[in-house]
Formats: structure tokens, sequence, C-alpha cells
């Protein structure tokens, strides 16, 4: 594994992704009995906090502490060297994607629903990292659990998500119904969410049958 490499995630708009800063739209439930309310839960890698980002460094052996003096994107600057350093910036990345760290975000969600959002999450996620990535060369991709920093070239393995669940007659017809009623009352942005949803989602769909 070439270590120097890893250095290119010391980007802040890559870190602001990685840390939860930016979202990709709202995360759409078909269960209206969810916890969330459809405003509440957003397609994003789970918001770190400073303390939360130094406890991180700390389960991988870094005594990085937290002081409140930088901010959260220099935590994870800090975070990155550290896993460069000690050579587990791998195993790093590993757990910012696993499914232990998205639990606290979305309790509440049923089990379908939970993957669902982690892997629409990380697809978010890795795609816009990999736009930023790209001119020079590169691509952070999952395979089989581990995250790498690799060469664009043919035979890069494939990035590796959880699969679509279920994309039925009567998921389509909710999402469609609630974007109806967002242009009806004049929330535009919530119903181009909803329509690129449906379309996404029902390609996968599709695709994986």
């Amino acid at each position: 594994m070439e270590l120097e490499k890893y250095k290119l995630l010391k980007n802040k708009r890559i870190v602001e992704i990685l840390d939860g800063d930016e979202t990709f739209g709202d995360f759409e439930s078909p269960n209206t009995d969810s916890y969330f309310g459809l405003s509440n839960l957003k397609i994003s890698m789970p918001r770190l906090s400073g303390p939360e980002i130094c406890d991180i460094a700390k389960m991988f052996g870094s005594t990085l502490e937290y002081a409140g003096m930088k901010s959260r994107w220099q935590y994870m600057f800090d975070l990155i060297d550290y896993g460069i350093k000690s050579g587990r910036i791998d195993s790093i990345l590993a757990y910012l994607f696993d499914e232990s760290n998205f639990v606290r975000e979305a309790n509440g969600l049923d089990k379908d629903e939970f993957e669902r959002y982690r892997s629409k999450s990380i697809e978010s996620a890795l795609n816009r990292i990999n736009t930023i990535l790209h001119f020079g060369g590169n691509k952070l991709i999952i395979n089989e659990k581990r995250v790498l920093l690799v060469s664009i070239s043919p035979s890069t393995p494939e990035i590796s998500v959880n699969n679509v669940k279920t994309i039925d007659r009567d998921y389509i017809k909710l999402l469609s119904d609630r974007a109806i009623a967002n242009v009806d009352s004049g929330n535009y942005d919530s119903a181009l969410t909803q329509a690129r949803t449906i379309l996404e989602e029902t390609f996968d769909y599709v695709l994986e049958k």
C-alpha cells in the first residue's frame, strides 16, 4: 500500500465529506411510521464532532486529544496523518464506512431501511470524493470491506455496496406522491431529490435483477 498517496485525502472538500459536513439530499423512507421525519435524516456520512474524531484516533492507538482549538476538518487532517504514519490508514477509513459508525446516525430505522440508508450514503460519498480525486488519476474504493486509494485503471476493482432491497409499485407510488405534493406546495428542492431517488433506485434495482 502506497501510504504517501493517502495524503491526497488531506483536502478540505474531501474531509468535509468524510466527517459528515456535506449532505446529498433527504433520505426518503417508505415506512411512514419511521422514527425520523422525511426532512430529518440526510444522506451523508455520519457527522463526527471534534471529540468523536479524537476518539476514533484513540481506537487505533493515537494519543490525539481534543483541545477545542482547531476546526473539525483540522482534526480529520490529524487523523489521516496518524493513519499514514502508523500504517493503519486503510483500517481507519474502513471504520468510517463501517456499519458501526452509521448506527448512531440512523437509530430508529428498521434493518432494511438502515441498509438502504447506509448504502446510499456510502455511494454518494464515494462518488463525490472520486469526482475530486479523478483528475489526479486516483479513486477511493471499497473492496471486501477494505477502503483503498488506488490509481484509476481498467483493472481497478469495482466499488462494493449493499444491494437495493426492494423497489415495488407501492414504494415508487409513495415517492411519486410525495414529490407531487412538494411541487404543489412549492418545495421544489425536495421534489427534485425525490424524483432523482425514484430514477436512481429503480435503475439500480433493474440492473441488479
